[in-house]
């Protein structure tokens, strides 16, 4: 019954193979050995309560691999449904919960009803998960032997000597403008804009989003394009603008936070030293699964203190970007995950005391009433973390100014 346990370890690995040069192999032995632990209690079950245990052993291995693709199976059948909105819908966990079930409903009526001999499918089974995870091992083993960090080229071939100024484009993650921080948040942001004005910004202060989720709004920027429903929206991967500037001599520089997914640009910024490497790992493979949310309190306290340090190294990754890959046809992207919750700071900008992921709260509270406690609570957190970043922002936009001559002044984007 080798692909039960298989299955179980493969996305793992996938996922591990996709952001090697950003995680140390260590943080691989806990999310195998857990997942293990759990394969080894079922299979003692299955084989001392069942009797046809090859049966059970399917629905393992059916089981298994439903719960790692959940969401894009529970995407695709509320596409099936015709429901536009398959992000949100997708996200209630609760929804994934149910696809699960379905899924192993249908299964075991496939498992009773197939008239295909069960040693023939276990077998085929095990050939199948042992060529895919060794596949998986080996290109691991290939990268380990070479010593290579695996990010993508980051030159072109044409245009090569033109010279153009370094571009920053930096995206605060849940930033709203300055009418609804007034309207809904009573907090008035013109300091903020003042302060960016003053070292020649412009500014438009009646800016917003044509989209709920992160994805959406990068990919539609990214490829400068408007897509009217979720399925349109293609993997995130080498967008249009990026191999545009490649085209003209720019080096991209990414710095998007936490870990890269599979169809996320590879990090510039790594995090092999970082003291939360595990446990972001371990969250980051449960992320698409009915138990994130289970996952995630488990690990909050480890979240804080990520969230924290990842904003942190984004922004000494903008301060130092200059001095480490030069003046001109430079072009550094960082997605900061501020203010955006977890909300971690005081209004200082300093570490809070009271660090929550607010808005699950409150999105959990409104959906059974009007809970005015959590609303004044979510607002007032969430106010420290516009106040908090505006002083970190600012202060990284005066030290990467302060490094270039006059005559080589760099274009900053803050989105």
């Amino acid at each position: 019954m080798l692909h039960f346990y298989l299955f179980s370890i493969l996305p793992i690995l996938y996922l591990y193979g996709q952001n090697v040069a950003i995680f140390p192999i260590s943080v691989l032995w806990m999310p195998c050995c857990g997942i293990g632990c759990v394969c080894l209690g079922i299979h003692m079950c299955i084989r001392y309560f069942f009797n046809n245990q090859k049966k059970y052993f399917l629905l393992g291995s059916f089981f298994s691999l439903a719960f790692w693709f959940s969401w894009p199976i529970a995407s695709q059948i509320a596409s099936k449904l015709q429901i536009q909105n398959t992000f949100i819908l997708s996200y209630k966990f609760s929804f994934l919960l149910g696809t699960l079930t379905i899924i192993c409903f249908f299964s075991w009526l496939f498992i009773i009803k197939m008239q295909t001999p069960y040693t023939k499918l276990h077998q085929f089974l095990n050939i199948f998960s042992f060529c895919f995870v060794t596949t998986l091992v080996l290109n691991l083993g290939t990268y380990f032997s070479q010593g290579k960090i695996n990010i993508p080229s980051q030159t072109a071939d044409q245009n090569q000597g033109v010279k153009y100024p370094n571009i920053y484009h930096i995206i605060l993650d849940a930033y709203t403008n300055k009418d609804i921080l007034q309207n809904l948040y009573g907090y008035d942001n013109s300091a903020f804009y003042d302060a960016l004005r003053r070292v020649q910004f412009c500014v438009f202060e009646n800016s917003y989003s044509n989209y709920p989720a992160t994805f959406c709004s990068v990919n539609s920027m990214l490829n400068m394009k408007y897509y009217d429903t979720f399925q349109e929206i293609p993997p995130i991967a080498d967008f249009y603008v990026w191999k545009h500037l490649r085209n003209h001599g720019y080096k991209i520089w990414t710095s998007i936070g936490f870990i890269s997914l599979p169809d996320y640009p590879k990090t510039a910024v790594r995090l092999k030293d970082s003291r939360q490497a595990k446990n972001l790992f371990i969250i980051s493979c449960f992320d698409h699964t009915p138990i994130k949310h289970m996952i995630h309190n488990m690990f909050m306290h480890q979240v804080y203190g990520a969230h924290i340090q990842d904003i942190d190294t984004t922004l000494t990754f903008l301060e130092n970007a200059q001095q480490d890959y030069g003046l001109e046809n430079q072009y550094f992207y960082a997605h900061i995950v501020s203010p955006h919750e977890p909300f971690v700071f005081d209004e200082e900008g300093n570490v809070s005391s009271e660090q929550t992921y607010e808005g699950f709260v409150l999105q959990k509270k409104l959906n059974l009433a009007n809970d005015d406690v959590s609303e004044t609570s979510f607002k007032r957190k969430y106010v420290n973390q516009i106040k908090a970043i505006n002083k970190r922002i600012l202060n990284t936009i005066h030290t990467i100014l302060a490094q270039y001559p006059t005559d080589k002044r760099p274009i900053i984007i803050l989105h």
